[in-house]
């Protein structure tokens, strides 16, 4: 049973400004006279809005039939009159579409959004509408019969376009009612609203229903003051910097902080000398990393670089004590809101820099990877490119759609906590167990891919191609990717036993185990037995030559 006196819908619109949606397009999908709901919406600039005392009269001043159409009429006013040609706001030059409703002879009716409404946050188009591409929020929501738009990013838009939204609307509720249905006429009116409602008999519409009750009107949703858009805050508001600790002081016990602002840092061009160096190191607990690791969406962890989709990057490195490192000045190149992040994490300096970082970012010397887990990411790539040239296809297999983002963040625990081991696991065995290509073994083979070597699992089918090919006839290659893979079976696979995972290790079942290091070493192996078979085949072919 509806209200027929309209009161939902009429505290909706008096208090509209504290809805998180703004509905700016609704129609009943199906025939529903007992609540017959039309909503829709267009623009008006701020001065307009003013000058016409728009709020004072509940007709709305444009029609659905307004927009979405160019065509050619004639005009006659004041002195003159002619041929006009009009695009959209035909019959009102004041508004502009937001919502535009557009009907063909033979097709269907569309519905559709004013560009600039979504280009204004370059957003992308998903399943349910209209998503930010760099925080995936949800910020318009669409149907054929429904739109909405997040409040606060319509009043971001309309104050960057100087312009007032007006929703307007005509509600119709039809009811049966065994008492006589006297006309009744009132009106709501507020600041940014203005509401008609009428209730009379309404036999001769439909003779199921005795009387109809409507509100017609409309509503405005004012800008913000100034807009929120991350190019204008970068134009226009004061940059702002966190302060670092860069040293301790043993004689006053406390830490020394200095800010990131590279404007106020030493440099090697003579800039601030008495200042500490834009190349002062600053450390970090590992757990920083945590919030990069586990959105490989929009991060991605290279061998020493946090890069933040294509917005922003800075140089880190973690060094023997497992903190990470970073130059003083990189922390100013970041946004403010992620310098907060960093400072959170922030410790006094411990350790030292990891000496293949300093000489690739100092002095810019070319080095190897830092990070095993970089390593082993190379060491697959240089594998595949041997066998590839061998055999014209690689050994371990790109990952799956699903799984490719685990290229972006794959490295050591950052804690030592089980489920963490476990994940990475899981992550290492999809790189390496989980990718090995059977069908390459089995078109290489031929005739030696027997009923045996074809029922066992593709680490060991891995391990006879490569004895068949003799790259590897004493497997090092297959049985590090086997302890990997077991481990990850005893301990990330069914049910977790800590004693068949010791096992595996050859330690006692109750041994307290160090997952980070266990980590390095099952990665550092598998990167050992590529690297050894790889240099082993280069060193034959160079003997051949």
């Amino acid at each position: 049973m509806y209200d027929i006196e309209f009161n939902d819908y009429i505290e909706k619109y008096k208090n509209i400004n504290s809805e998180e949606w703004i509905i700016l397009y609704d129609k009943n999908e199906k025939k529903n006279l007992e609540n017959d709901i039309f909503t829709f919406c267009a623009l008006i600039n701020v001065e307009d809005l003013k000058k016409n005392e728009y709020m004072k009269k509940y007709d709305w001043g444009f029609s659905t039939d307004s927009f979405g159409r160019a065509g050619f009429g004639t005009y006659s006013w004041g002195d003159g009159s002619g041929e006009l040609f009009y695009f959209d706001g035909r019959t009102h030059d004041d508004f502009e579409y937001l919502i535009a409703l557009r009907s063909f002879e033979k097709y269907e009716e569309l519905v559709e959004i004013n560009h600039k409404l979504i280009w204004y946050g370059n957003l992308v188009k998903q399943n349910e509408g209209y998503v930010d591409p760099i925080t995936d929020e949800l910020l318009i929501k669409v149907c054929p019969t429904h739109i909405e738009v997040r409040r606060k990013y319509l009043k971001d838009f309309l104050c960057a376009e100087k312009k007032v939204c007006v929703i307007v609307f005509d509600h119709r509720r039809y009811f049966k009612s065994t008492d006589k249905v006297n006309e009744r006429y009132r009106e709501y009116q507020g600041e940014n609203y203005y509401i008609a409602f009428s209730s009379s008999d309404a036999r001769g519409v439909d003779r199921e229903y005795t009387g109809c009750a409507s509100i017609i009107g409309k509503v405005i949703i004012m800008p913000l003051k100034k807009p929120h858009h991350a190019d204008y805050k970068y134009f226009t508001e004061d940059e702002q910097f966190e302060t670092f600790i860069i040293d301790y002081d043993e004689d006053e016990e406390e830490n020394v902080e200095f800010t990131c602002n590279e404007k106020d840092l030493a440099n090697y061009f003579g800039a601030n000398p008495e200042a500490p160096h834009f190349l002062t190191p600053v450390y970090f607990d590992i757990k920083v990393l945590d919030k990069y690791k586990n959105d490989p969406r929009n991060y991605k962890i290279s061998d020493s670089n946090i890069t933040f989709l294509d917005i922003w990057t800075i140089p880190f490195n973690i060094n023997k004590e497992r903190k990470v490192s970073v130059w003083l000045g990189d922390l100013g190149r970041i946004p403010y809101e992620e310098q907060k992040y960093w400072r959170q994490f922030n410790i006094e300096p411990t350790g030292q820099m990891e000496n293949k970082f300093v000489q690739r970012q100092k002095y810019g010397i070319w080095t190897d990877a830092s990070r095993v887990e970089s390593k082993l990411l190379s060491s697959i790539s240089r594998f595949n490119s041997m066998i590839t040239e061998l055999y014209e296809d690689v050994i371990f297999k790109l990952l799956s759609d699903a799984d490719k983002e685990i290229y972006n963040t794959f490295m050591l625990p950052t804690n030592y906590s089980i489920p963490e081991y476990q994940s990475f696991l899981i992550q290492l065995s999809k790189l390496t167990a989980e990718s090995i290509n059977t069908k390459l073994i089995k078109n290489i083979m031929g005739e030696s891919y027997n009923k045996e070597i074809s029922s066992k699992g593709s680490v060991l089918q891995l391990g006879e191609f490569l004895k068949f090919t003799k790259l590897d006839d004493t497997e090092r290659v297959s049985s590090s990717i086997r302890k990997a893979y077991n481990c990850r079976n005893k301990l990330a696979g069914h049910t977790a036993s800590y004693g068949e995972y010791n096992m595996l290790w050859g330690r006692d079942t109750d041994y307290k185990f160090n997952s980070v290091e266990d980590a390095r070493l099952l990665i550092e192996d598998i990167v050992t037995a590529i690297e050894y078979v790889i240099n082993s085949y280069e060193a034959r072919a160079n003997e051949t030559e």
